[in-house]
């Protein structure tokens, strides 16, 4: 199979463990409720182009995306007192569906054979460093309020309303590096079977703001920030799709 280029498809998947956002209590819609529930998958899809440079290594192109949310706050604090009061103003308990967040990567990718292997096939392990762009994926959101109590079983919580996200929330860049290993297995002179684990880490510029609606203070941005870093900061992903020769 002697062929200079060579194109990977992959879907990839993993569970936040490292993150520990699995653990994380968060909310989706169901009717005029909002339920507990929890990120358990984390998912997206990887493009690499390849062009083999040598029987044992490759030089090309990395491009991907992946889906994630982000858990809201339980509770906000509206400041209504008069002025010189010491009031520490109204709590207000918030049931906010989980925040849906697409991580997009792109950059240069160097892919070495192994001893056994050759450029394209059999076992090798890739490196890339790229820039990364975290993105809101907009919508309406569901949520939920309570003025009472953050008890589950409390019937006082308000029927489901919706906020919608459209074109407020700005994105978040950062820098990646990757590295990881894969096996290519031929099922044709054209065609291969391929699986393998990457480990991802990122490191994100803090924006200005997220929000551009200023009215939008229910969301702390900072927190905000905090999660997609703490989701972003180190992840194993397990691939699997097909390469294809040129």
């Amino acid at each position: 199979m002697n062929k200079k280029n060579h194109f990977d498809f992959s879907v990839v998947g993993n569970v936040p463990l490292v993150s520990g956002s699995f653990k994380e209590t968060e909310f989706k819609t169901s009717g005029d409720e909002m339920v507990e529930t929890k990120d358990w998958l984390d998912y997206g899809v990887n493009f690499n182009y390849y062009r083999a440079m040598s029987k044992r290594f490759s030089l090309g192109v990395f491009a991907a995306f992946k889906n994630y949310e982000l858990s809201m706050p339980s509770n906000y604090t509206s400041l209504y007192a008069g002025k010189g009061s010491k009031s520490p103003g109204d709590t207000t308990y918030l049931r906010f569906e989980s925040l849906k967040y697409r991580n997009l990567y792109f950059g240069p990718s160097f892919e070495f054979a192994s001893k056994q292997g050759s450029s394209g096939i059999g076992f090798s392990y890739d490196f890339s460093v790229g820039i990364s762009l975290s993105s809101m994926r907009n919508g309406n959101y569901g949520y939920s309020l309570n003025e009472f109590t953050n008890s589950g079983d409390d019937n006082r919580w308000s029927n489901t309303d919706y906020y919608e996200t459209a074109l407020e929330w700005n994105n978040v860049f950062g820098i990646y590096a990757q590295t990881g290993f894969k096996l290519r297995i031929p099922i044709s002179n054209f065609m291969s079977f391929y699986t393998g684990f990457r480990y991802t880490v990122v490191v994100n510029s803090k924006p200005d703001s997220f929000i551009d609606n200023k009215d939008s203070d229910v969301f702390n941005s900072e927190d905000v920030f905090y999660q997609i870093q703490r989701e972003n900061l180190f992840t194993t992903t397990f691939d699997l799709g097909i390469t294809f020769y040129l």
